[in-house]
């Protein structure tokens, strides 16, 4: 490894008390944390620093702060919100493959979005400095993603192949081209936030009829479609044959 990776490394082979033998079954993800730590400047965190459950102590990862195991001793949730975490997101994230909940949110992250785990479920980064584009293949039972606040940019429509979201936070950032027809299958979609991107067209009939009905699933739809005082960005017509706005909050 070279860089940030290699002091990780270096912790790993040289520091850590725990000294687990190279065929340990819970090496990899020790090792995966303990980049994750030094990749986001983990000495200058708020918490999980110090104390009794700092990280890179010598018990197990899964009494380090915020650090959440499943029985079997594998992690499953990683909550690290508003931990002045600066730096990138490392790519081994991915290799957590008991991974189901990540929180990073209100932190100074930046870089390209990282790559998932296909175990994930629930994902919030929301008010960092994350930039580039989304992936094109998402983890298949995702349900939560919350990414507001960001500089992200390119097409959202890779979203819509994951129809167990139910709730698709994506507003502040830069994403760009049209909202795709597909979105209209997301079935137990409930919250879907689109405002202050660069978006453009409509939102599509398929999107609009999630609206429908006395209790429609579908219970906030924003997007940047104020008509008031310019032309809108994002046209949201009425649901078919009623008088029902398809989007509940716009925005200019």
């Amino acid at each position: 490894p070279s860089g940030l990776h290699e002091n990780a490394t270096n912790w790993i082979v040289y520091e850590d008390d725990l000294d687990l033998c190279a065929n340990d079954t819970f090496l990899e993800q020790r090792y995966i944390l303990a980049t994750l730590y030094f990749d986001t400047n983990g000495a200058s965190w708020i918490k999980g620093s110090s104390g009794g459950r700092k990280w890179l102590s010598q018990k197990s990862e899964c009494n380090w702060y915020d650090v959440e195991c499943s029985d079997d001793g594998f992690v499953k949730s990683i909550n690290l919100e508003s931990n002045n975490m600066d730096g990138t997101i490392p790519y081994e994230i991915e290799s957590l493959h008991s991974l189901q909940e990540l929180n990073l949110e209100f932190n100074k992250l930046s870089g390209p979005f990282p790559l998932l785990p296909s175990s994930m479920l629930e994902l919030k980064l929301n008010n960092n400095k994350l930039s580039g584009v989304l992936p094109e293949k998402w983890p298949p039972n995702m349900s939560l993603l919350q990414i507001n606040h960001n500089k992200l940019s390119g097409s959202i429509n890779s979203l819509s192949l994951v129809t167990t979201f139910r709730v698709l936070v994506l507003h502040r950032n830069e994403f760009n081209g049209t909202v795709g027809v597909h979105f209209g299958g997301l079935k137990s979609l409930t919250y879907f936030s689109l405002h202050k991107n660069n978006l453009e067209g409509s939102i599509p009939e398929d999107v609009c009829l999630l609206r429908d009905g006395f209790t429609p699933k579908l219970s906030h739809l924003s997007a940047d479609c104020l008509t008031d005082p310019t032309p809108p960005k994002v046209s949201c017509p009425s649901i078919l044959f009623e008088d029902v706005p398809c989007c509940t909050e716009c925005h200019n």
